[in-house]
């Protein structure tokens, strides 16, 4: 029964992507948080988990931009948005409270198997439910297209929904993430977007649209049937079945795509910049595609918090200010360790199936504690560095600027949030 259990949690985390985060990217993860649910915070982390899988207010916006919309078109699908959202919110916070009936404990140990299957259903069905709600709004602004032109443009709405969904899905998988380039070149200030004619980083961006659009497509349909057949196996008790691993080879095959295709195209789009902004884009595509790694931590904030000292003098405000610079340069090597151990999880966990042999299992025991050494060498560089800082300040100053170090980041936890173990 505890294998069958964990299918509660893989199906929360199915509908919960960009935690993905994935790193990814993280995904995530991963996707920006609607504007309606910015008070998701006060909501637990199943429902934000489970509104993952909608659109975004940022992507409906970039949708109406794809067509070319007046403000007419552009009130209309606001409105047509915000009703999808409230149902799509609607079936999930139904969804939820089913799901955290059978985590309470108040089923008998006798019906919890029985119930489970009952938790499955509801989750199957809240499946087709969200996806026939995106797949309806996507259709309705095709509706308001007022003639040809943004008729023929809304292919690129359909183009764009399925790379969405594409990265949202594969950070069901943990590990190494996934991430979108043009939403992460939406997020530049200036944006850079995928428009003709508009330089050679936006030609890239479309270059990369319409390669990918290939593979998505085919890879959302397939993925989201792969997963109905999982469910559908645990309903029917067929333990025999062999949907997890197909579900399995379905993702690694996309995953593995869109590595190639991000790698690719994010080097052709710095490259594609002005030399002014290559060092922007390389920042924001390292954040989307491993923010654990790459969000500001302890060093940025002691830099941050000791610039704001009111006594600061112009040497040690220097001196800070080159000491995150050194650290930015030298943590790189770093991070890459940390990398490479997540892919080395990564590998070791999908060559694991049901007849998983000690050798296999030795390898995927050895790649955890990989990125459990990975993660604490950088927790430690990390504080070397905030403690070169607090050198620069007088006692007093120390004392103000507070600790910045979070000794509670938990190795384990980032190892199972990686897909281990």
């Amino acid at each position: 029964m505890e294998s069958k259990y964990t299918w509660v949690t893989a199906c929360v985390v199915f509908l919960g992507v960009l935690a993905c985060g994935s790193l990814g990217v993280g995904v995530a993860s991963a996707q920006d948080v609607v504007e309606s649910e910015r008070k998701a915070g006060q909501d637990d982390e199943t429902l934000q988990q489970m509104m993952s899988l909608s659109i975004p207010a940022e992507s409906a916006r970039y949708y109406a931009k794809l067509m070319g919309m007046d403000e007419l078109q552009r009130e209309i699908a606001a409105e047509l948005h915000r009703e999808y959202l409230s149902k799509y919110r609607d079936a999930a916070m139904r969804t939820r409270d089913v799901i955290e009936q059978a985590e309470s404990g108040d089923i008998d140990a006798e019906e919890l198997e029985d119930h489970m299957r009952g938790v499955m259903r509801v989750v199957l069905g809240f499946l087709d439910h969200v996806v026939k709600l995106g797949d309806q709004y996507v259709a309705d602004l095709r509706m308001l297209a007022a003639d040809e032109t943004q008729q023929a443009l809304h292919e690129r709405v359909v183009r764009t929904r399925h790379r969405e969904l594409a990265v949202a899905i594969l950070g069901m998988d943990g590990g190494e993430g996934s991430a979108d380039l043009i939403q992460i070149a939406r997020g530049l200030e200036p944006p850079v977007l995928p428009i003709e004619g508009a330089g050679p980083a936006a030609e890239a961006l479309l270059a990369y649209e319409r390669e990918l659009e290939s593979r998505c497509e085919p890879f959302v349909t397939k993925a989201f049937q792969a997963y109905r057949d999982m469910l559908e196996s645990f309903v029917r008790d067929d333990i025999e079945s062999n949907t997890e691993n197909e579900f399995q080879t379905t993702m690694q095959t996309m995953a593995t795509a869109m590595d190639a295709a991000n790698n690719s195209y994010a080097r052709r789009v710095q490259m594609a910049l002005p030399e002014s902004r290559r060092a922007e884009w390389d920042r924001a595509y390292k954040l989307a595609r491993w923010s654990a790694i790459y969000a500001p931590g302890p060093v940025h904030r002691s830099h941050d918090a000791a610039l704001k000292l009111a006594d600061l003098t112009d040497e040690q405000r220097e001196s800070v200010i080159q000491t995150l610079a050194i650290y930015e340069r030298e943590v790189e090597l770093v991070n890459q360790r940390w990398i490479s151990a997540v892919r080395e999880l990564n590998v070791a966990r999908l060559a694991m199936d049901g007849d998983t042999t000690m050798t296999q299992w030795e390898t995927y025991e050895a790649a955890n504690q990989a990125v459990r050494e990975a993660v604490a060498a950088r927790k430690a560089f990390d504080e070397r560095f905030v403690a070169r800082i607090g050198e620069f300040l007088s006692p007093q100053q120390q004392d103000d600027l507070g600790p910045q170090i979070d000794s509670g980041v938990d190795a384990d936890e980032v190892v199972r949030q990686m897909g281990g173990g």
